[in-house]
């Protein structure tokens, strides 16, 4: 047990009734020894305050909302969770302020209350993960302008691999030439996730770049030529004067 943690209950604990009791039990068996530990079963809990474990459950929350608990290890299948005492000083509720610094209250106790070792702790910081919706790829930009909002999450996965096989620019280019030809009935508009997974930006690269010779000008015949070729004084072919040049 912990004098410490016992007597903060009874001076500071800013609750009544069985969420006292459920307070007060914890600090009964709170590891002064080790960081203020506290580990048991919601079950051995509700027993000892004469409540349930629903109620135990909900009162730990509340505590660690209110700064008195706080939450350090889940609990597991075969290990209930660990939580770390608060002295969260405020206005006392019962009692004189004690003489001297509140740690002399600590009782001398060289092991957790039963002779158990503390478990092992292995508590991890994990960095918050980049919003999926950053549009430091472009994507956003990309979805603006496509003309068919469908499938955004298929989408975001396909222009992730869209942008290692071609520049942004050369997309969002695309897109918005695609977009200026697209009738305005959306059910003949490819989705997004399909037109980047079909490297669709291509085709338009393809049609800018493609040229087509001219067709020659239409011509007719005067009648005095054969398709075009009259033979010349010295016998040679030669072409008419009404082909203009096509010949």
């Amino acid at each position: 047990m912990s004098a410490e943690a016992s007597s903060f209950v009874w001076r500071y604990s800013p609750y009544t009734g069985t969420k006292f009791a459920i307070h007060l039990a914890i600090g009964d068996v709170v590891n002064d020894t080790n960081d203020n530990l506290f580990w048991m079963a919601t079950r051995t809990l509700a027993q000892k305050t004469r409540s349930n474990r629903r109620t135990v459950q909900r009162v730990i929350d509340e505590m660690v909302t209110d700064g008195y608990l706080e939450a350090v290890k889940a609990a597991t299948q075969h290990r209930p969770a660990v939580y770390r005492f608060i002295h969260k000083t405020g206005p006392m509720v019962w009692g004189d302020e004690p003489r001297g610094d509140i740690s002399s209250l600590r009782g001398d106790i060289s092991s957790p209350r039963g002779g158990h070792r503390p478990p092992e702790l292995n508590i991890t910081k994990h960095e918050p993960k980049p919003s999926s919706s950053s549009d430091d790829d472009g994507f956003n930009k990309f979805w603006a302008e496509y003309p068919r909002k469908v499938g955004k999450g298929t989408a975001r996965r396909a222009w992730k691999t869209a942008i290692k096989k071609t520049d942004l620019d050369t997309i969002l280019e695309a897109t918005l030439t695609y977009r200026l030809s697209c009738s305005k009935e959306t059910q003949y508009v490819a989705h997004p996730a399909t037109w980047l997974n079909g490297e669709r930006w291509a085709d338009n690269q393809e049609s800018l770049h493609t040229t087509t010779k001219p067709e020659p000008p239409v011509w007719v015949p005067c009648g005095s030529c054969q398709n075009g070729w009259i033979e010349t004084d010295d016998n040679r072919l030669a072409p008419c004067p009404c082909t203009k040049g096509v010949l």
